[in-house]
């Protein structure tokens, strides 16, 4: 296997993590044509009254003080690869699921709420062809990781916590615990190890954890109006700078509840930068695209789904070759339960 292709493979396994934090998904909506005149005369048809024009509304999820949410992010990116000596192509895919919660604990006297996030469980998986090459679960059982390079790197996740504290308005303010995440996850972890994992939990990706309010409009918003969003992320030394337009498209019904459906497109520029893949690798033609459901109601975000395309162009050599990638990832919130009570000092010892 060449040097470049080994380099693409190390560095599919991080795009698949953290490229994929933002609310979008595909779809989009189509307008009807009008129907031709008749060529005879008929009878007018009774004019309809005008539908009355929805009100705007504020896209802010409403979190419930003492209830602890439960969600999963699920993440595929599939690659056709062309090896060189191979008669045919190679298609590569990994496969990411993550279960968090997040418990919200309290309101803050000046507005906004402090909330717990925890990690609970994940499952990876990454293939060659039709051959599983490395796959991890952290249910699965501690004795079979010595020989397991995935659960080197993601054993010690699950169980892990920090905060968000957000403002009055449900934006983040700041994030609490984040240094002692990084520290447990990359504990006894050799170098480039402990780099990959920084920058899967940076607070850059953990603002786009799950269904958290990040980038959405800051005033309520009626059908057929837009935004804007344009931030960077740093990905392990490489910045994708990312434009994405989201419109609330209207109404619909998703689950038996009024939903407001937000499609989303963008674009983004990945810059390598200093990175060991900078020399073999460059990202081209980077669209997004995209759905985020919202329960008017209840005022939660139920579900956003996002799909990425790109062009990886790989230098080996002399030779050069472009492997196109798609990227999706859904996020869902799975149940809301009350949140477990805290125990008390007797119960402690």
């Amino acid at each position: 296997m060449t040097a470049g292709v080994s380099i693409y493979r190390r560095t599919s396994v991080w795009l698949v993590v953290a490229l994929t934090g933002l609310w979008l998904g595909t779809g989009c909506s189509d307008k009807k044509k009008s129907s031709p005149a008749p060529s005879t005369p008929v009878a007018a048809a009774p004019v309809e009254a005008p539908k009355p024009k929805e009100p705007p509304v504020d896209l802010k999820p409403k979190w419930e003080i003492g209830k602890r949410y439960l969600m999963r992010e699920e993440t595929t990116q599939e690659a056709t690869m062309t090896l060189p000596n191979q008669p045919a192509p190679v298609k590569s895919g990994n496969a990411v699921k993550r279960d968090f919660a997040l418990t919200i604990l309290s309101q803050r006297p000046e507005g906004g709420q402090v909330m717990e996030a925890e990690f609970l469980a994940s499952k990876i998986e990454t293939r060659m062809a039709d051959k599983v090459m490395a796959s991890f679960d952290s249910a699965s059982d501690p004795k079979t990781d010595r020989t397991n390079a995935l659960a080197k790197l993601n054993r010690k996740i699950a169980g892990n916590k920090f905060r968000y504290v957000t403002d009055a308005a449900g934006n983040i303010e700041r994030l609490e615990g984040v240094s002692n995440l990084v520290a447990n996850v990359t504990k006894g972890l050799d170098k480039n190890s402990a780099a990959l994992l920084k920058a899967q939990f940076s607070e850059e990706q953990l603002k786009k954890l799950g269904l958290l309010p990040e980038g959405l409009p800051a005033q309520p918003v009626a059908p057929g109006d837009s935004w804007t969003n344009n931030f960077d992320m740093p990905i392990s030394g490489a910045t994708a700078k990312f434009n994405v337009q989201s419109t609330l498209s209207g109404y619909e019904e998703r689950n038996s509840r009024r939903s407001a459906i937000i499609k989303n497109t963008g674009t983004a520029q990945i810059n390598l930068g200093n990175t060991p893949a900078a020399a073999t690798m460059q990202f081209e033609n980077v669209k997004l695209e995209g759905e985020a459901v919202y329960d008017v109601e209840k005022g939660q975000y139920t579900s956003s789904t996002t799909t990425m395309t790109m062009d990886i162009k790989v230098k080996s050599g002399a030779q050069e070759v472009t492997q196109p990638v798609v990227i999706k990832s859904v996020k869902t919130l799975v149940e809301v339960v009350d949140a477990p009570q805290a125990a008390s000092p007797a119960a402690a010892k």
